[in-house]
C-alpha cells in the first residue's frame, strides 16, 4: 500500500516499460520501411482487347429506271361510248300544261343622270362565247373571239361620230326647300339638222342645256318633246350636216346576242365603250332619282351586263352591226353587271313626228 502522502493516486501503479507509451528524447523511432530496401511495387499491364475484323464495304446497287411510257396518239385515244338515252313515256294523244306565273320584278334601281356623281363598281366580264367542242375546236373559238373583237371597233368607228355629252344646269326643289344642280349624260344625233335623242331625266329641270359633240364642238340645245312614261326627250341643235345614227329593229333583239354602250359616264370620260350581252327582255323596273325623292315605273326594257355608269343616260345600246336597238336609262344600284335599256321602237314615233315638223 502506497503510503508517500505527495504520491497522486493515480500514479500508485508503477510504470513498465513495455506498458509505458511516452517517448522520451532519448528513444530512437524504428523506421517502419527499410528505405534502402523498397521498390515500387509492379504495375499490372492493361488488358488486351482483340480487334473487330473489319468487313470489306461496296457501293449498293441502285436500282434501275423503268423504260419511258410509250404514249398514245389522239387517234388512238379510247373514248368511252356516250349512255344511250332513255326515251320519255308519254300517254298518246294528251298534252300536259302547266301554268305559267308571270311577275313583274321590281328592282331599286337608280337612274345614271346628271347630278348622280356615284361610280358603280362592277366586276369583270368577260363578253367572248364557247364554241361548241369538236375536232380542231381551238382555232374555231380563237376566231370567234376576234370576230367579237373586231364587230366592236367596227361598231365604235362607225357610231362614236354620232355620240354627244349633254349638261345641264338647274333648279329642284324638295319640300320647302329648292337647290341649284348640275349633271350631265350622253345622247346620240337622230338627224343630220341637229335632233338628238336622249333620256328625259337627263333634262328634266333644267333650265339650260348644252351638247357637246364628237368634233369637240359645244352649242346651247333646246327641248324639243319629252315622253315622260318611257323616259325619252329630244333636244335640238343649231348645226348642219351631222351624221344621225341608223335606228335598228328592237323586236328582233336575241338573249345571248352582243350589247355594246357608248357614252360619257360621270360626265367626263367621254365616247367610253362598254361591251356585253343582252342578258333579258321585257324587263319592269322602278326606278328613282338618287337627288330627290321622285321614283317612276318603266316596262318592256332591254336588260344587258355591259357597263352602265352615272352619266350613260341616254346614250345608244347597240347590236354587232351598229345599229341603235336600245337608249341606256338605267343601272341597278343593288347588283353588278345589270343596266337597262328602253328600245328603240318606243322613240321611233316620236323621232318621226318631230323629223316632219322640223
Amino acid at each position: 500500500m502506497n503510503t508517500d502522502p505527495n504520491q497522486h493516486p493515480e500514479d500508485s501503479t508503477p510504470a513498465t516499460p513495455d506498458t509505458d507509451l511516452r517517448w522520451s528524447p532519448d528513444q530512437e523511432i524504428e523506421p517502419a520501411v527499410d528505405a534502402e530496401n523498397w521498390q515500387q511495387p509492379a504495375v499490372p499491364p492493361p488488358p488486351v482487347y482483340p480487334e473487330p475484323a473489319l468487313q470489306a464495304w461496296s457501293q449498293p446497287a441502285w436500282p434501275q429506271p423503268a423504260p419511258p411510257q410509250p404514249w398514245l396518239g389522239s387517234s388512238q385515244w379510247a373514248v368511252p361510248p356516250p349512255a344511250p338515252v332513255q326515251p320519255v313515256a308519254r300517254d298518246a294523244g294528251k298534252r300536259r300544261i302547266v301554268p305559267l306565273i308571270m311577275a313583274t320584278a321590281l328592282l331599286s334601281a337608280t337612274l345614271s343622270a346628271g347630278g348622280t356623281y356615284v361610280a358603280f363598281s362592277l366586276a369583270s366580264h368577260t363578253t367572248s362565247q364557247a364554241a361548241p367542242v369538236t375536232s380542231g375546236s381551238v382555232a374555231n373559238a380563237e376566231t370567234v373571239s376576234l370576230t367579237q373583237s373586231q364587230a366592236i371597233v367596227r361598231v365604235v368607228s362607225l357610231v362614236k361620230p354620232s355620240v354627244v355629252t349633254i349638261s345641264t344646269t338647274g333648279t329642284t326643289t324638295g319640300g320647302r326647300r329648292s337647290s341649284q344642280f348640275t349633271g350631265s349624260g350622253s345622247g346620240f344625233i337622230v338627224s343630220a339638222d341637229g335632233l338628238i335623242l336622249t333620256n328625259n331625266h337627263v333634262i328634266k329641270d333644267a333650265t339650260t342645256l348644252s351638247v357637246t359633240l364628237d368634233d369637240g364642238r359645244e352649242l346651247p340645245a333646246t327641248v324639243v318633246k319629252v315622253d315622260t312614261a318611257h323616259d325619252l326627250a329630244l333636244v335640238r341643235v343649231k348645226a348642219t350636216g351631222l351624221k344621225p345614227v341608223t335606228l335598228g329593229d328592237s323586236g328582233a333583239v336575241q338573249v345571248g346576242q352582243l350589247a355594246i354602250a357608248i357614252g360619257s359616264p360621270l360626265g367626263t370620260f367621254t365616247d367610253s365603250v362598254t361591251s356585253g350581252i343582252v342578258s333579258g327582255m321585257n324587263r319592269s323596273i322602278t326606278v328613282g332619282d338618287s337627288t330627290s325623292n321622285f321614283t317612276e315605273d318603266l316596262t318592256g326594257l332591254i336588260q344587258t351586263d355591259a357597263a352602265i355608269n352615272p352619266g350613260n343616260s341616254g346614250g345608244p345600246l347597240l347590236d354587232a352591226n351598229g345599229s341603235v336597238v336600245g337608249v341606256v336609262t338605267a343601272a341597278s344600284s343593288s347588283a353588278q353587271d345589270m343596266g337597262f335599256a328602253v328600245p328603240i321602237s318606243q322613240a321611233k314615233q316620236m323621232i318621226a313626228a318631230a323629223i316632219s315638223n322640223a
